[in-house]
């Protein structure tokens, strides 16, 4: 067996016996509740290390707890944090949530380290900003605000159509809109202020702007 095989069949015999360590699950509870805290385990070798899933969760507000009682909630969906420790050291995904049922950031860990491009959730969810940490730099956010239905227009029963407009997005991260086919003030105002939202989001968010104009018609069904 040369030694490339060697160094290999070496490295899957730690890794393996690493993962295959007996652990021991501690769960923690709130002080003045008997909802879980934090879930995780530790090594029975020593108990100070962490190894394996890590949970904590966010507390429970009364109707929420009676809602969890009633079947209604899951304990998962109150997750606040999670991840994976090895020999106590982040390894692996790691999420947090900003509330629950609402993510805040998503990346990877090795060996404790930030690595490869972490997601940080802003706005709603309108906004994901990406910062490699490999390369040390900020990416281009992704932003995302979509047209859907009037609400107003939805709750009145009032049909759609056709609306369209064009997008021009200047050096400067501002934008001109302009309606080029007109359905009703309703719909048309719509369209406007979602595009608007839109350019608001592109001049905080955008680390630089291509000048450039995109024309489009929304076909508006009411489903």
């Amino acid at each position: 067996m040369n030694v490339k095989i060697m160094t290999i069949v070496v490295a899957l015999l730690i890794s393996i016996n690493l993962f295959s360590q007996e652990t021991t699950l501690i769960e923690n509870k709130f002080y003045d509740s008997k909802q879980i805290q934090e879930r995780y385990s530790v090594l029975k070798s020593n108990k100070q290390i962490k190894h394996g899933e890590y949970v904590d969760y966010f507390k429970m507000t009364p109707d929420q707890a009676r809602d969890f009682k009633n079947g209604i909630y899951k304990l998962e969906q109150f997750i606040r944090t999670k991840g994976a420790y090895k020999n106590g050291k982040k390894d692996g995904e790691w999420m947090e949530y900003d509330r629950p049922f609402t993510l805040k950031t998503k990346g990877k860990y090795t060996e404790d380290k930030k690595v490869g491009v972490w997601a940080t959730i802003k706005e709603n969810g309108q906004i994901i900003e990406n910062y490699d940490h490999d390369l040390k730099k900020m990416l281009p956010p992704i932003i995302s605000v979509s047209i859907g239905y009037p609400p107003r227009a939805r709750e009145m029963g009032i049909q759609g159509g056709t609306v369209g407009y064009s997008y021009k997005i200047n050096k400067d991260c501002s934008v001109s809109i302009k309606i080029t086919k007109s359905l009703n003030e309703e719909f048309d105002n719509y369209v406007i202020a979602v595009l608007k939202r839109k350019s608001e989001l592109e001049m905080r968010y955008s680390l630089s702007c291509d000048e450039k104009e995109l024309s489009k018609d929304i076909v508006f069904r009411l489903d």
